[in-house]
């Protein structure tokens, strides 16, 4: 038990907030895909902004759902779940995060999360020109640390993992993002063997253990599509699982 409520409705709470951040990400991932100018950029820092604060937030609920609140002494759960009450500031949830639950965020990476957030401020209340070229590299600095956070915390079940593949396959032509992402997760497998994924088409897809998992977009393809995909021989029964989906090839 948690404070009276059960760890399942902790969770359950921690798995919608995250929902809800994934899916803004999504939009922020989509905003940028259309490329329609000036405006779906706009739409793009004002999603990202918004999911980032939620994935924070998200965090602070797996520790503890009183940590959602302004004030922790006025928290209730009954408040919490009626919406009724004032949420923490995002200046606040990061010093909780590092307080508390002792999840520090990289001076640099800070830099861009607050850049992104004053970006944000000044299109909702102000008016504000926007570099394409600088807002978007912000956008996929700010969108590298959301995906590899919610990774590196173990934040991610089934349907946020879909979530978040949809929202890499968005952004596979956004350059800033994929030279970000694919220097972050290849940097532990160098010596593995790596092919171009059929999904998010980029030099991601690492089999390993007869697992063809990719690192970019975090989708699993069937070995045996693999094999049928890339085979210039014969697909044969592989000699140590007999499994059908084997073919041989020379490394140079």
């Amino acid at each position: 038990m948690v404070n009276g409520k059960s760890e399942g409705d902790q969770e359950r709470l921690h798995h919608n907030i995250l929902v809800n951040a994934l899916e803004a990400l999504l939009s922020a991932a989509e905003a940028v895909r259309r490329d329609e100018g000036p405006r779906s950029i706009k739409e793009a820092v004002l999603h990202l902004a918004n999911g980032l604060e939620l994935i924070i937030k998200a965090r602070l609920a797996l520790e503890h759902w009183a940590l959602l609140f302004a004030n922790v002494d006025q928290a209730t759960f009954s408040k919490l779940t009626e919406a009724d009450f004032t949420s923490v500031d995002f200046g606040r949830a990061v010093d909780r995060l590092q307080q508390i639950v002792g999840v520090s965020i990289e001076r640099s990476v800070k830099s861009h999360i607050d850049d992104l957030r004053k970006l944000r401020n000044r299109l909702t209340h102000l008016t504000a020109s926007l570099d394409a070229a600088q807002t978007k590299s912000l956008i996929a600095k700010s969108m590298t640390f959301c995906v590899t956070f919610c990774e590196d915390q173990g934040m991610l079940t089934p349907e946020t993992e879909e979530l978040l593949s949809d929202t890499h396959l968005n952004l596979t032509e956004l350059k800033e993002f994929v030279d970000d992402r694919m220097q972050s997760v290849l940097e532990g497998w160098k010596d593995a063997l790596i092919w171009e994924c059929p999904e998010c088409w980029q030099e991601a897809l690492v089999i390993d253990g007869g697992i063809a998992d990719c690192k970019f977009c975090r989708r699993t393809t069937d070995p045996q599509d693999l094999a049928s995909r890339h085979a210039e021989s014969p697909i044969e029964d592989c000699p140590e699982c007999d499994t059908e989906g084997s073919f041989a090839f020379v490394l140079y």
